[in-house]
């Protein structure tokens, strides 16, 4: 399959991220409709049943999947049998970094008990919990009027004890540069602010933290999804 113009010599073109591509889907599918959960609405059902494309330009996980989710949510792509030997960032506060220690074995820390790194391959986002401090201070900051309880310290608190857990990262194909998953989902926010007049980003996160978001690379094909519907095409494919 043509999947793209050929490149021009001596000119290097990043790949295109999956996630930037599935907010994007979810962004155009509302465009212009001023219903308040319009694009979460766009996003769960794109999340609920899954996105299949040639891999084409897109990114594929260094350690052939990628996840975005809650610790319990993430747990059940751990006890799966599907996980790998990936890195694994997780940022929690203590009880339920401890729920995820008890499960799967618990992570080095680096600098807090709120973080953990587990260095098993080169594929780790070395800024999770910079990036949720980024998306933190941006978030927080928005005031369209409809917000009132998304104070700095509920959006913290709701998202320490649900845990973040990014298993893998993604990788420029030009700069070799590896970034969070969060770091793309607040720079996407950011250059869609009419997504806010009804959404928070806080509420964002609270959907992809509870779903999970998941992208795996299988036979030449690049799938995202929630982290349900990911583990059904991989138990289905065997």
């Amino acid at each position: 399959m043509n999947c793209s113009t050929p490149p021009i010599p001596g000119q290097c073109v990043s790949c295109k991220n999956p996630l930037e591509y599935i907010f994007e889907l979810s962004y155009l599918a509302t465009k212009g409709l001023n219903t308040r959960s319009s694009f979460l609405e766009a996003l769960v059902l794109l999340l609920d049943n899954g996105i299949t494309t040639p891999i084409c330009d897109y990114c594929c996980p260094p350690c052939g999947a990628y996840i975005l989710a809650s610790v319990e949510t993430y747990l059940k792509f751990a006890e799966s049998g599907f996980s790998g030997d990936c890195c694994v960032n997780v940022y929690s506060n203590t009880e339920t970094y401890l729920k995820y220690a008890e499960a799967v074995g618990p992570v080095a820390p680096t600098g807090n008990l709120n973080e953990g790194e587990n260095n098993l391959g080169t594929c780790c986002s070395p800024n999770l919990e910079e990036c949720f401090n980024k998306f933190l201070c941006w978030s927080t900051s928005i005031d369209d009027g409809s917000r009132p309880s998304n104070s700095p310290l509920t959006t913290l608190d709701r998202a320490l004890d649900k845990g973040i857990v990014e298993y893998g990262s993604f990788e420029d194909s030009c700069t070799g540069e590896i970034s969070s998953g969060l770091c793309i989902l607040v720079e996407f926010l950011k250059s869609k602010p009419d997504i806010l007049f009804g959404d928070s980003a806080a509420e964002v996160l609270d959907l992809l933290l509870d779903k999970g978001i998941a992208v795996v690379c299988v036979g030449g094909e690049i799938k995202i999804g929630s982290v349900e519907r990911i583990l059904g095409f991989l138990e289905a494919v065997g």
